[in-house]
């Protein structure tokens, strides 16, 4: 009888976890700091005898208070901050940890994943529903804007369509799987709206990191010696005759094709001849000096190229709020890339390539957007959704090593 209870409490939680979390993935009701302040809290004080802080947590924890303090001295004191920064990335953390950790492991870690990704992507497709239906569309041809779905008001491209990161990363690194055909498909359906939005958007990072993915993916597959040299080279075969067919349908112009083509958005802004903000950013922080000069931040580096953004996650903390929380920050990727790292191969050496494949490949997604956006001030939600799944790749490592598998 106490075991049958036990296991119903455990179901309880667990559709009330994956319930909040994809509350939460999805933004319902512009009400997201809450979901995610409740989903944590919640699960932390349930597990809070046996959570604990280890050596990986240390700067993360640093990192936290450090940037709620900078970020409150230069920026005036929100309640959301302190969701958001003091509470939000460790809280983040140990939650993906002790949830892969304490309630199913590998299962756990896929169920995580799967509903970060379907509440992200739901909510970005959301929002392109609620630009088309809205006034501001009439301003398509000459700005980029983007409409918030549960706000109804505008919001930057780059918010929208970071909420497609964990979706097409997934969805690329399961079309040359061995997963079954319907899967595939439903991968393929993914991925076409995503870039189709992306394109519409003309979001340049997404397209890049889609066709970065989908290029180091199609070579592990060719290098895959469990797949057949037939399989193969049919693939290459029908990838090549497709290139040579589309290049010679763009050259002669079919249809007007090439001409079409010239007048999408995100054509024009990737043949644009303008050097992008992104490289004179960066350059900038190098080469002026500028972090030595300001290394409590302040958000004083970036005058050399009139923005407010470095446009790279670590180089806009330091940006807003110095060198401490930068290398607080710095280390902790380092480190979790590492856990990550051995999480992957644990999960490739139990028979799971598809679930490794997926974790993988969602970090690596990530990784791409946090270097290219200022993904802290586009969508922080998105920054602690990717806390989480560094936090499960985490218990995923702890559990392997709990069975002596690592």
């Amino acid at each position: 009888m106490r075991l049958r209870k036990t296991y119903e409490t455990a179901n309880v939680l667990s559709v009330f976890v994956g319930g909040l979390l994809f509350l939460f993935a999805l933004g319902a009701f512009n009400l997201p700091g809450y979901f995610f302040l409740l989903l944590t809290f919640v699960y932390l004080l349930l597990e809070s005898r046996s959570v604990s802080f280890g050596m990986r947590e240390i700067p993360l924890v640093l990192f936290s208070v450090s940037y709620f303090i900078a970020y409150t001295y230069y920026y005036d004191f929100e309640v959301k901050s302190l969701i958001v920064y003091l509470w939000g990335p460790w809280a983040a953390y140990l939650f993906g940890k002790y949830y892969v950790l304490h309630s199913g492991g590998e299962r756990a870690l896929r169920r995580l994943l799967t509903m970060i990704a379907c509440g992200f992507f739901a909510h970005g497709v959301l929002n392109l529903i609620a630009y088309l239906r809205s006034g501001y569309y009439a301003q398509y041809a000459y700005q980029r804007l983007s409409v918030d779905f549960w706000r109804q008001d505008i919001v930057s491209v780059i918010s929208t369509c970071l909420l497609l990161t964990f979706a097409l990363s997934w969805a690329i690194s399961s079309l040359f799987s061995a997963c079954s055909i319907q899967k595939k498909l439903l991968c393929f359906a993914v991925l076409a709206v995503g870039t189709a939005e992306a394109a519409f958007f003309a979001h340049r990072s997404m397209i890049l990191m889609i066709a970065i993915l989908l290029v180091v993916r199609f070579v592990q597959w060719v290098k895959d010696a469990k797949v057949t040299s037939a399989k193969k080279a049919a693939l290459i075969c029908v990838l090549f005759l497709a290139a040579v067919l589309f290049s010679l349908a763009v050259y002669l112009n079919v249809h007007n094709i090439r001409t079409n083509l010239l007048s999408l958005k995100i054509v024009r802004r990737f043949i644009s001849d303008e050097r992008t903000s992104r490289l004179r950013a960066w350059v900038s922080f190098f080469t002026s000096g500028d972090w030595f000069l300001h290394p409590f931040g302040g958000q004083k580096m970036t005058s050399a190229v009139g923005g407010k953004w470095m446009h790279n996650l670590w180089l806009d903390i330091y940006n807003k709020a110095g060198a401490f929380p930068f290398w607080m920050f710095v280390i902790f990727t380092v480190t979790s890339l590492a856990c990550v790292k051995r999480a992957v191969a644990c999960l490739r050496a139990r028979e799971n390539a598809i679930l490794a494949d997926a974790v993988a490949y969602v970090v690596a997604g990530v990784m791409l957007i946090c270097t290219l956006e200022p993904v802290i001030d586009a969508n922080p939600y998105f920054f602690l959704a990717f806390l989480m799944i560094l936090g499960g790749a985490a218990g995923a490592e702890a559990l392997y090593k709990e069975q002596g598998a690592i």
